[in-house]
């Protein structure tokens, strides 16, 4: 069920993205996200192989590291590596591929990953990084970047915003002299054969919209999705652009 509604998450926001009227390219689909939201990504990820390309990992865990026995197994995924089983995550990952609940995991290995860990992080045991480093190794991803050297604590990671480094603490954004996002796409593009140009836009939050996520359940606690989610249109992708420009997708959890 949780694969089902992954994928139909990834329609609507290709959907909502379809709103402005240049060309959105639906075979360019990335996904990134932090610590919960980093999980979620891997899960996401995997389960969608033929739609994504290319995952941002942040502080996560391996695929179904939690299993189906909840909160207290995700917790000893993040804070014990010694308890998960790589091996047997993945002939998980085969079976369930089998049963057609996710896409084949064949797809993976046209994936682009990164992934980043702080030395410092006392919320995810960089240990558990290093295993999802070993499941991405083996499921043979095409290219697979790893940032484990940063004495950083458990935050999504810039190069110009945030606390320090080693901070722990709102707004989990520390500035350890790394772009780990502009980095992210930089090799996603180029692994798609994207063009890529190293600029940096400027925010508009009139470009920030709403869409309401409660086809995917009226129960957040069970759906794990707010009952809003948020997406950013680039003003060179909105309502003004021609079918000429071609924008792409990408899901942060």
């Amino acid at each position: 069920m949780r694969a089902v509604a992954l994928s139909a998450f990834a329609t609507a926001l290709l959907a909502v993205a379809a709103v402005a009227t240049p060309t959105i390219d639906p075979r360019t689909l990335t996904t990134s996200g932090i610590s919960a939201g980093a999980a979620m990504a891997v899960q996401y990820e995997i389960a969608n192989s033929a739609k994504v390309r290319a995952a941002g990992i942040v502080a996560g865990l391996p695929w179904y590291c939690a299993q189906t026995s909840g909160l207290a197994t995700a917790f000893e995924c993040m804070d014990d590596p010694e308890t998960i089983n790589i091996q047997t995550l993945d002939w998980e990952m085969n079976v369930s591929a089998t049963d057609g609940n996710i896409d084949p995991v064949a797809n993976l290995k046209s994936h682009a990953v990164m992934l980043f860990s702080g030395m410092f992080d006392t919320v995810v045991n960089q240990g558990t990084m290093k295993k999802l480093a070993d499941q991405y190794t083996a499921v043979q991803v095409a290219q697979l970047k790893t940032y484990f050297n940063y004495t950083a604590e458990h935050a999504w990671i810039t190069n110009f915003y945030g606390n320090a480094c080693d901070h722990l603490g709102t707004p989990f954004i520390n500035n350890c002299g790394l772009d780990f996002a502009g980095e992210f796409i930089k090799m996603a593009w180029a692994h798609m054969g994207e063009n890529f140009t190293e600029t940096k836009g400027a925010y508009n939050a009139s470009n920030l919209k709403t869409f309401s996520q409660a086809t995917f359940g009226a129960d957040s606690w069970t759906n794990s999705l707010d009952s809003t989610g948020y997406y950013y249109v680039p003003t060179a992708c909105g309502p003004n652009a021609l079918p000429s420009v071609k924008c792409h997708v990408h899901v942060n959890f």
